[in-house]
Parts: C-alpha cells; structure tokens; sequence
C-alpha cells in the first residue's frame, strides 16, 4: 500500500510538472548553462526576482529543482557553513531548505526538455490548482500468489490558474 501510495503521488507529480508549459513569457528565462554551484544560486536569484517583478506573494514561494542542480547547491558554502546558513541540515543530510524566500524541492519528475536541459520551476501555492480523490479501492486476491492486494482508482486533476505566479528557468548541465 505504501509503494502505491508513493506511485500515485509520482504520476500526479509528474501531470502537475507538465504545466510548466502555461507560464507567463514575461517569467520564463531561456536556456541558461548551469555548471557551477555560483551559477546555480544565480539562477534562484533570477527566478525571485521574476516573481517579484510579476508582483507575487513572497507566503510559501517554492522552487523545484532536479538532483544534479540540488547537487550544485549543496557544493555552495552559503548552505552548508553553520556561520552562514544558521543550520548544518545541509552538511549533515543533503538538505538545502530555504534559499531566497523559497521552500527548496528536489524531484525526478523536473522536465527533461532536451539531453541536458532540464525544466526548474518556481511559483507560490495559488498559482496552480490541484485536486485528487481516490474513487474506489478494493481488495483481492491476486491468482498466481498467495497474498492480498488492493487495487484502486485515482482520480485527479490541476490547472495553472494564474500563469504569472510561476517562474521557469531552462536549466543546462553543460
């Protein structure tokens, strides 16, 4: 039940990172190399102030970035040196946080646009609508095993609402 529960969360995960198509021009920076953890931070910076000039609530801003581009993140001293960051969540369990009024998210599900370039998405919590609901589920006996199994249907959905609360940096790893 566990895995599933994790699988569905993935494909909803996945529909929710496809949105990225609807955002404002206006927020969209074009494909940028990312080869250093200085220009990793350069780009959240970027991307703030493009929420900034769209006139976007600073309350629950997050960014969502791929795990080489979190990697980046973690190789800048400004998250993981206690003196700088106030915490050592970072040196100690691969945690970034808070970087720039954003919540820091890694995911596998960040768009891979084209070999190298990835999708790195930023907005606050109004801009995009989400809504799930498990319709059935039930249990049963699956023929070739002696064990139970639940089986389910998932239902869900979500719309960009508000395409100027959202930001998105091509990101290149080279």
């Amino acid at each position: 039940a566990t895995e599933s529960a994790y699988g569905l969360a993935d494909v909803a995960d996945q529909y929710i990172a496809s949105l990225y198509t609807g955002v404002d021009s206006a927020n969209s920076i074009s494909t940028y190399s990312v080869t250093t953890a200085a220009k990793a931070v350069e780009q959240l910076v970027a991307l703030k102030v493009k929420l900034d000039n769209a006139n976007v609530p600073t309350m629950g801003r997050y960014v969502i970035v791929p795990p080489w581009y979190h990697g980046l993140l973690l190789l800048d001293d400004r998250f993981v040196r206690l003196d700088a960051s106030g915490t050592t969540e970072a040196l100690r369990n691969g945690v970034v946080g808070r970087a720039f009024g954003f919540d820091v998210y890694v995911s596998n599900n960040c768009i891979n646009v084209t070999g190298d370039d990835w999708i790195v998405q930023a907005g606050y919590p109004g801009a995009i609508s989400f809504a799930e609901q498990i319709v059935t589920v039930e249990a049963y006996r699956p023929e070739n095993s002696f064990s139970d199994a639940l089986k389910g249907l998932h239902v869900y959905g979500a719309k960009l609402v508000r395409p100027t609360g959202s930001a998105v940096l091509t990101a290149s790893i080279t």
